[in-house]
Formats: C-alpha cells, structure tokens, sequence
C-alpha cells in the first residue's frame, strides 16, 4: 500500500540528506517507500519501541524480510540503488518509520 511521507525535510540532491518520515497507522499492512535514484546508504529506525519488517519485493514483508529490532538502528551503506523500493510493515501501530537517505 503506497503512501504519503507525514514530514520531509531536505532536497535530494548530492550536498543534502533526505529524512521521510512514515506513519504506520495500521499493524501487519505493507506499506512503501521508493528509494531515491543514487541512494548510497539508508539509515532506518522505528521512533516508538517497536519492531519493523522490511525487504524489497512486494508482497514478502510478512514472510522474506530483515528486522529492525525494538530501540535498533539499521543501515546499508555502499549502495547504488536505482528503481529500488522498500516495503515494510509493524505488528504494532500507530508507528513511525524513520529513513534516512544519503545520495
């Protein structure tokens, strides 16, 4: 299910990170974010005490997914991501899914 960032901060350019704040508002339902063109590392956090799944193929959240631990922070780096999307979801909610994207 795609949605809309609730806060943006930031351009996507070269000289400026990209936060996008996502709100969870339903517990165990797919939810995306498309990665910018270029990305070269993403930093994830849940802003409550609460667990993430995410992966990047539509459809696996619940089944072929990494986990973003309770109070954990996740981060990918010596990427080049193009046309790439991360799905995820929370068996809590309301949530919100911090991502940080560095271009």
């Amino acid at each position: 299910m795609p949605i809309v960032p609730s806060k943006q901060v930031g351009s996507n350019t070269a000289t400026e990170p990209l936060i996008t704040n996502y709100s969870i508002a339903s517990a165990n339902t797919e939810y995306s974010h498309v990665l910018n063109d270029g990305v070269k590392q993403i930093i994830m956090r849940c802003r409550e005490s609460a667990r993430i799944q995410f992966c990047f193929n539509s459809g696996e959240s619940n089944s072929n997914y990494m986990t973003i631990r309770k109070n954990c922070v996740v981060g990918i780096d010596k990427i080049k991501f193009t046309g790439k999307t991360i799905y995820f979801q929370s068996g809590s909610a309301p949530v919100t899914l911090e991502i940080l994207e560095l271009i």
